[in-house]
């Protein structure tokens, strides 16, 4: 019983390192796509547009890694208020 723990244990820690890895990297991969696509449609990249972008980008990171707690707690209140409404 304890090895059957030790891997659950296991695949839950390499999932929470997965999810923390892809939760850091999000604000990255938006500003890289957010570049690549002003890029794409034919606009240059000058010294006002760039740090303009970077600092509005800079701002939303929090809210952007915040997100995915918000919707686990919604989720959560879903879960706790079906259970009250059951009884």
């Amino acid at each position: 019983m304890r090895d059957g723990e030790l891997r659950l244990l296991k695949k839950k820690a390499i999932i929470d390192s997965l999810i923390v890895f892809f939760l850091e990297l999000t604000p990255n991969l938006i500003t890289i796509a957010i570049f690549g696509t002003y890029i794409y449609t034919g606009h240059n990249v000058n010294a006002k547009a760039a740090f303009t972008l970077v600092s509005t980008l800079m701002v939303l990171s929090n809210p952007i890694r915040a997100l995915p707690a918000c919707v686990a707690s919604m989720l959560d209140l879903k879960v706790s208020l079906d259970r009250i409404n059951k009884y």
